[in-house]
């Protein structure tokens, strides 16, 4: 009879230990998903400049989506599309700080102030040319 316990109990912790890790990962996952992704209105307003060109100045308001890409061993990542053909996948935290795992050329930061209302900066350039973003985003 012992025997028998011990081998349930083998079998017993490693089905345990794999059902709380699965518990965990979808529990975050449902969390970003249920604070952080949907439809939202953004703002983006942006500069651009090219050598011996004069810089370029505008702002577009796209109705776009975040939505929850994949959990790895980073943290969890979303696909923020806050422009026509314009998207940008970030690292995100519970508290709602955006980052990214690969630097980009330039700067990156952003944040949700809270559920409904999101916020980030970039630029980037070389070769002559560059630009710098500031978008912010309102839940819809």
């Amino acid at each position: 009879m012992n025997k028998t316990c011990k081998i349930n109990n083998r079998i017993l912790i490693p089905v345990l230990l794999f059902g709380f890790a699965s518990l965990m990962f979808s529990c975050k996952k449902h969390y970003i998903e249920k604070h952080y992704t949907g439809t939202f209105i953004f703002t983006d307003n942006y500069q651009w400049w090219q050598l011996y060109q004069p810089t370029q100045y505008g702002t577009t308001v796209y109705t776009g989506k975040i939505t929850f890409v994949t959990k790895d061993e980073n943290g969890c990542s979303i696909k923020i599309q806050y422009a026509s053909g314009s998207s940008i996948t970030t690292y995100i935290d519970k508290k709602g700080t955006l980052s990214m795992q690969t630097p980009i050329h330039g700067g990156f930061s952003g944040t949700f102030s809270d559920n409904d209302h999101l916020s980030f900066s970039y630029s980037g350039g070389g070769l002559g040319g560059g630009s710098i973003e500031n978008v912010t985003g309102v839940r819809q």
